[in-house]
């Protein structure tokens, strides 16, 4: 017989918060999908400050979702135009991890991915890559951001750096 879903849920929450002072691997990785709604182990790893090996361990770890707890995570698989080998496998926060985050970080507009397929996934998670690197260049960087001209007309580029804080730089990611 199964736990009911608020039991799951709250063996979750357990599985992850901080304890003490110190936050647990886990809260760290699930704390690197506030921000970003679509993540590979690498990125997770660069963000949180943790290997690869132990990204990939413990997305897989609240990947599944067992008799005792809920799931945190959802994956999929995108295959990036001219890459070679095995396809990137990305990870998004399902919605009772989303509401986990929610709860331990109270930040209330932290939301579960609502990308639909394929191409919407490998849209943001390319998204993502290219504001990762901005900022590691340490470049200023906004994403979805619209910019005004002729005081009335308007156009959403999908990631806008700033380089040496004058230079804007417009990105827009297609497949």
């Amino acid at each position: 017989m199964r736990k009911n879903q608020k039991e799951r849920i709250e063996n979750l929450e357990a599985e992850i918060q901080p304890v003490a002072t110190r936050k647990t691997t886990r809260y760290k990785i699930l704390q690197t999908f506030a921000d970003h709604p679509v993540l590979s182990a690498n990125q997770v790893g660069q963000l949180s400050g943790i290997s690869y090996q132990t990204a990939m361990r413990e997305l897989q770890h609240l990947l599944v979702e067992t008799h005792h707890r809920a799931a945190a995570f959802t994956q999929a698989k995108i295959q990036l135009e001219g890459k070679e080998g095995r396809p990137t496998k990305v990870f998004s926060l399902t919605d009772v991890g989303a509401a986990v985050l929610r709860k331990l970080t109270g930040n209330s507009t932290i939301r579960a991915s609502r990308l639909g397929n394929g191409v919407e996934i490998t849209h943001t998670y390319l998204e993502v890559s290219t504001v990762l690197q901005a900022e590691k260049a340490g470049h200023i960087v906004s994403r979805e951001h619209e910019i005004t001209f002729d005081q009335s007309r308007h156009i959403r580029v999908d990631v806008l750096v700033t380089v040496d804080g004058i230079t804007p730089a417009l990105f827009e990611i297609e497949q």
